[in-house]
C-alpha cells in the first residue's frame, strides 16, 4: 500500500472557507472587513492518508468518486472533499484498471496564471500527483529525459512511491506540453490514459472524438463518437446478442486515438482502462473492429476504415 508519514496540515483538516474578519470592539464602531485567508498558502501537500484503509471493491470505488465528482462544482467543494477525492483516485490507481483520464473530473473555473493564489493551483498540482502514482503502481517504463535526473526515483518501480518528490514534480512551473514531451517522454499510449499529462497534438486529438465539425460547405459532421455510436446501434439491431456496445464503444475509441498503426494488443490494453474493466483479449478486439467496419458510414473515421 502507499507509505508515507503522516503530515495533517490545517489544509488537509478543514475546508478553506470565506473568513469574516472584523476589528475589535472600540468607542467607534468600525466597518467589518472580508478576507479569504485558505489555508493552502502555507504550501502545497498532497493530501495523503493518514493510515491503511480497508480495501474497497474496484466497481464501489469507481461509483463512489462518479458520485464525488457531481458533488464538486466549485474551488470551495472541492477542498471540503479534497482528502476523499484524493483517496479515491489512489485506491483506484492500485487497481490498475481506470486510467486517469477517463474519469470524472471538475470542470472548476479557470482563472489567469497572473491572478492565481497558490490554493487555485491544488487541483491541477494533486491530478500531476495521482499520474505519477498511476505510472509508479502500474509499473509503466517512464523513459524521463537524463537531464532532469531528479524525477527518475518517481517512476522506480521497486521503491514505495515518493511522495514528497511527486509534491515537487506538481509544483514545477511547466506546461502539460513540456512536461510530458520533454520531460517524461511519455509514449502515445501512456499519455493517452492522461488527462493532464498530454502534449498538445495528443489532448487535440483526443478531444476530436467527441467533436462535431463542419465541412466545406459548412454542414455539420457528426463527432466521430456518434457515427460510432449510430453504427453500433445499427449492428445490435440486425444482431440482438452482439454484447454490451459500450465495451464496444471503447475498443473503437481506443482505436482512434492509438491509430491504425498500432497493434492489436495496445487497442485492447487501452481499451480495458478507457472502461475501467480487465484488460481485453486482443485478438476478440481484433475481430470485433474488423465487423464494426461493416457498418460504418463512408465519413467515419478514416483510422477506423483503415484497420486492419
Amino acid at each position: 500500500m502507499i507509505s508515507k508519514p503522516t503530515r495533517l496540515t490545517e489544509f488537509e483538516t478543514s475546508p478553506p472557507a470565506l473568513h469574516i474578519v472584523t476589528q475589535p470592539s472600540t468607542a467607534t464602531p468600525e466597518k467589518p472587513t472580508t478576507a479569504v485567508t485558505p489555508p493552502f498558502l502555507k504550501g502545497y501537500n498532497f493530501p495523503v492518508r493518514a493510515m491503511p484503509v480497508t480495501t474497497i471493491d474496484h466497481e464501489t470505488l469507481k461509483r463512489s468518486l462518479s458520485e464525488l465528482a457531481s458533488k464538486i462544482t466549485g474551488l470551495h467543494e472541492y477542498f471540503k472533499f479534497r482528502h476523499e477525492w484524493c483517496e479515491l483516485h489512489l485506491q483506484i490507481n492500485e487497481y490498475g484498471m481506470w486510467a486517469p483520464g477517463f474519469r470524472p473530473w471538475p470542470k472548476l473555473p479557470q482563472k489567469p496564471r497572473d491572478n492565481c493564489a497558490e490554493y487555485d493551483h491544488a487541483i491541477q498540482r494533486d491530478r500531476l500527483v495521482i499520474e505519477s502514482h498511476w505510472l509508479q503502481s502500474r509499473k509503466e517504463l517512464v523513459n524521463v529525459d537524463l537531464k532532469r535526473e531528479t524525477w527518475i526515483p518517481l517512476f522506480d518501480h521497486a521503491a514505495p512511491f515518493d511522495f514528497d518528490l511527486a509534491e515537487r514534480f506538481a509544483q514545477q512551473v511547466w506546461s502539460d506540453h513540456y512536461r510530458t514531451g520533454e520531460v517524461l517522454c511519455l509514449t502515445p499510449l501512456q499519455q493517452c490514459q492522461m488527462f493532464s499529462l498530454r502534449t498538445n497534438n495528443m489532448k487535440m486529438h483526443m478531444k476530436s472524438f467527441s467533436q462535431s465539425s463542419r465541412g466545406a460547405d459548412n454542414r455539420s459532421i457528426q463527432s466521430p463518437r456518434s457515427v460510432i455510436r449510430t453504427a453500433l446501434a445499427q449492428w445490435k439491431e440486425r444482431q440482438p446478442n452482439l454484447g454490451n456496445l459500450d465495451q464496444l464503444l471503447s475498443r473503437a475509441e481506443a482505436m482512434y486515438y492509438l491509430g491504425k498503426d498500432s497493434s492489436a494488443t495496445q487497442v485492447a490494453r487501452l481499451a480495458g482502462l478507457i472502461s475501467g474493466t480487465r484488460p481485453q483479449d486482443a485478438k476478440t478486439v481484433s475481430q470485433s473492429l474488423k465487423r464494426l467496419k461493416n457498418w460504418l458510414p463512408s465519413n467515419a473515421p478514416r483510422t477506423l476504415q483503415e484497420w486492419t
